[in-house]
C-alpha cells in the first residue's frame, strides 16, 4: 500500500471538493481555498468559469465535508487519493497497450533473465517495462511499481540465497514462484508447460494434494468412528450372555488391526492417512471422545490394540 502523505484537514477538504468537481478547473487544477466558515471561493485561471449550479453543488459538499469529524474527513480523503493514484497508474506506459506481454513469444524462450521474469509474472512486456525504467518513475506513488519493487526484491534475494540463477529457465523460475505462493499468470504457465513438455505444474499437484488430504481426512475420521464400534463390540462379549465365538472375535480383532495399520499407515505417494502420529495418539483420542463408553478404558484400549496386532499379524502369516 502507498504510505499517503498527512495534510491539514483544510487541505483534504479542498482536494475532496475538487476530486468530486473536476468541472471546477477547466483545463488546469485550481485549489478550492475556504472563506471565513460559511463561504468558499474558487480561483480560476484566463477566461474559464464553470456553471453556477456547479458552483452552488461544490459550495453545498464543501460545507457537508466541514461537519465531519476530523476522523471521517481523513478516511474519505485516503481513499480518494488512493482511487486517484490507481487511476493515474492506468495512463503510464507501464499499462498501455505495448506493454503487455506476449506470453506464446517470451515461453520460447530458453532462458529468461530475472528481471524478465518478474515483469512476466505482472503479465508485461520484459522490453517496455523494466526495473531500470521503473526507477527513473515515480515510484513512490505508484501501487503498481510499489508492487514490483517487492516481487524483485524477493527474487534477488532468492539468488542470494542460491535458489534461483540469472539467467534461469522458465520452467524453474515458475516452479519457485508458484512453491512460493506468487501469482503467475495462467497464461504463461499453460504456454511454459506447452513448449516445455518435462514442466511441471507445482500448482496444480500442490491443489491435488491438498483435495487427497481432505479425503485421507475423511477416510480416518471413519476408520476411528468405526475402530471405536468395534473395540466396544469385542469387550462387551465380557458382560454378553452368549460371548463370541473364537472365529468371530478373530475378526473383529483383525478389523481393529486392520484399521490401526490405516490411521497410521501413508498412502502411496507418503501422505499420512491421518494426524495420528503413534499408537498412543490414538488412544488418547478415543480416550478423551468416548471414555464413557464401556471398554474404552486406556488400559483396555492398550491391551486390545497389542491382541488386534498379533492376531493381524498371525493371519497374515498364515495366509
Amino acid at each position: 500500500m502507498i504510505q499517503i502523505p498527512s495534510i491539514s484537514v483544510a487541505d483534504q477538504i479542498e482536494y475532496l471538493v475538487n476530486r468530486k468537481f473536476p468541472e471546477l478547473h477547466g483545463s488546469a487544477s485550481r485549489p478550492v481555498k475556504p472563506l471565513g466558515q460559511h463561504s468558499v471561493r474558487f480561483e480560476y485561471e484566463d477566461d474559464y468559469k464553470p456553471s453556477q449550479t456547479t458552483l452552488n453543488e461544490a459550495e453545498k459538499y464543501h460545507d457537508s465535508l466541514k461537519i465531519l469529524s476530523v476522523q471521517k474527513i481523513d478516511s474519505l480523503y485516503r481513499e480518494e487519493r488512493e482511487k486517484q493514484l490507481e487511476e493515474d497508474d492506468q495512463q503510464r506506459f507501464f499499462n498501455q497497450p505495448d506493454a503487455i506481454a506476449d506470453f506464446d513469444y517470451w515461453s520460447r524462450m530458453a532462458r529468461w533473465t530475472l528481471d524478465e521474469s518478474v515483469a512476466l509474472m505482472f503479465s508485461k512486456d520484459p522490453k517496455v517495462v523494466f526495473s531500470k525504467r521503473l526507477g527513473k518513475a515515480a515510484s513512490h506513488t505508484s501501487p503498481f511499481i510499489k508492487e514490483y519493487i517487492k516481487i524483485s526484491e524477493l527474487v534477488l534475494r532468492a539468488k542470494s540465497a542460491k535458489m534461483l540463477t540469472d539467467p534461469i529457465e522458465p520452467q524453474r523460475f515458475i516452479n519457485w514462484a508458484i512453491t512460493n505462493q506468487l501469482f503467475v499468470p495462467k497464461g504463461l504457465v499453460e504456454k511454459v508447460a506447452a513448449k516445455w513438455p518435462n514442466f511441471v505444474n507445482w500448482e496444480k499437484m500442490y491443489k491435488d494434494l491438498l483435495e487427497e488430504n481432505k479425503r485421507l481426512e475423511s477416510v480416518a475420521e471413519k476408520a476411528t468412528e468405526a475402530l471405536v464400534n468395534k473395540i466396544g463390540e469385542v469387550t462387551s462379549y465380557k458382560n454378553d450372555d452368549q460371548p463370541l465365538q473364537i472365529r468371530e472375535k478373530t475378526s473383529y480383532l483383525n478389523i481393529i488391526g486392520a484399521l490401526l495399520g490405516v490411521l497410521l499407515g501413508k498412502s502411496s505417494n507418503g501422505i499420512a492417512y491421518s494426524k495420528f502420529e503413534s499408537q498412543q495418539s490414538i488412544i488418547d483420542a478415543i480416550h478423551a471422545n468416548y471414555s464413557s463408553k464401556s471398554g474404552l478404558s486406556k488400559r483396555n484400549l492398550e491391551a486390545k490394540f497389542a491382541e488386534a496386532q498379533k492376531s493381524l499379524k498371525n493371519c497374515l502369516t498364515d495366509g
